[in-house]
């Protein structure tokens, strides 16, 4: 929570965290709320990519999605 609240307090809206290290299986999440994010969609909203990777048989183990959050200032 520190770094993230560092962001925060210089300004930026809203952090997307991690709470547990990840690995490149979260190349495909990341890639999606990326698009998400470009296509206009807010933080929180774009993070709703976990969603599709959740469904995927190979990725449907929380390890691979649920570590990430979003951490919005106020």
């Amino acid at each position: 929570m520190g770094l993230a609240r560092a962001f925060l307090e210089s300004g930026s809206g809203a952090v997307i965290a991690t709470q547990w290290p990840v690995g490149a299986t979260s190349a495909d999440l990341m890639g999606g709320f990326y698009h998400e994010l470009a296509a206009g969609a807010p933080p929180a909203g774009a993070l709703r990519v976990q969603l599709t990777v959740r469904r995927a048989p190979a990725t449907s183990h929380p390890f691979y999605w649920a570590g990430f959050v979003t951490v919005e200032g106020r």
